[in-house]
């Protein structure tokens, strides 16, 4: 989170460890702020207080040549009320996860399909070159995401909806755009992705593949 004045002046920057603060604004006008989160979750609250109007002190007496028999007249003590503008910071509220839900951590690394899983053995046949080059899927934490099946593959961005990865893609190939599903599912502590391409169900793993008989 970084916070700055009208005139440029930083007033805070700060990396999340601390969860509430107060900073004075020493000017008028709008104050720049600007939050980055990277895999984050939660919210981050902004309380403005505004200063009242400051109360003018009072005038001071002109002198006089009325005689007053009584005590000098006390001159009011003026009185000046200062509340300071500042920004709260309320701590995050972490939503409630899904516990079984994976993270793009478990899924960053390189994937390729698994022999004899789905409709894997049907697309290394039927797709052109998926024998001799084989398969291979890369997924970054950066949020980018590219595979190939031999002759047939693409590259793009993706998002991670507790455990479906959805993915914006374009093939590299005849640069068609198309959108895909990765669903993460668990079996005996591995986990697999599954997507349908040309209507086949395939089943991806993770780790590296073997490159193909080319």
């Amino acid at each position: 989170m970084k916070i700055t004045s009208p005139d440029g002046t930083s007033l805070y920057q700060g990396d999340g460890t601390v969860t509430e603060f107060t900073v004075e604004a020493p000017v008028d006008g709008p104050y720049a702020i600007v939050v980055v989160g990277q895999k984050a979750k939660g919210s981050i609250h902004v309380d403005v207080e505004k200063a009242p109007a400051i109360t003018e002190p009072a005038a001071t007496l002109e002198p006089s040549n009325t005689t007053v028999e009584e005590e000098s007249l006390p001159v009011e003590t003026p009185t000046r009320e200062t509340t300071d503008t500042s920004i709260s910071i309320a701590p995050s509220v972490q939503e409630q996860n899904n516990p079984d839900a994976v993270t793009a951590e478990d899924l960053v690394g390189p994937w390729h399909l698994v022999e004899d899983e789905k409709d894997n053995a049907t697309a290394m046949e039927a797709i052109p070159g998926a024998l001799e080059f084989g398969s291979s899927m890369e997924i970054t934490s950066d949020g980018h995401i590219s595979w190939y099946i031999g002759a047939d593959g693409g590259t793009g961005t993706y998002t991670l909806n507790e455990n479906v990865l959805s993915a914006d893609m374009t093939n590299d190939f005849d640069g068609s755009t198309m959108k895909m599903e990765f669903t993460a599912e668990e079996t005996d502590g591995v986990t697999f992705l599954y997507t349908e391409y040309k209507g086949l169900l395939l089943c991806w793993f993770q780790g590296e593949g073997e490159t193909g008989k080319g």
